[in-house]
């Protein structure tokens, strides 16, 4: 999976987990992104129920 921001992209990869599986199935996300130092919080739709 490509992860984009503004002008950086970067290449990840999951792993074969239930979680892995439901993001997958959600792609492709996008957000507004909020930092806080250096962490990096945004809102999606996915869902683990």
């Amino acid at each position: 999976m490509i992860i984009s921001v503004e002008d950086l992209s970067v290449t990840a990869e999951l792993t074969e987990t239930y979680t892995a599986e439901k993001i997958f199935e959600a792609l492709p996300i996008e957000g507004t992104v909020n930092v806080w130092g250096d962490e990096i919080y945004f809102f999606s739709s996915v869902c683990f129920v």
